[in-house]
């Protein structure tokens, strides 16, 4: 593998990766409901919600499928 094609692979990780974390973040908007409301519906923490949304933490699958 080239390493120009792992850089665009792992780029293209990264920007999927933040396109979730916006449209996470633009949904719990749009419902009105809060990072604590959310944390108690999901039980995971404020502060990890909170860095996911920013792009700052990665989540797991489980962890998707919660906030789904």
């Amino acid at each position: 593998m080239s390493e120009n094609y792992r850089h665009i692979e792992i780029t293209e990780r990264v920007i999927k990766i933040e396109q979730i974390s916006k449209e996470i973040r633009r949904y719990r908007r749009e419902k009105g409901i809060t990072l604590k409301e959310l944390s108690e519906k999901t039980e995971l923490s404020v502060s990890f919600l909170s860095q996911v949304e920013w792009g700052i933490s990665s989540m797991t699958i489980t962890s998707l499928k919660k906030i789904a």
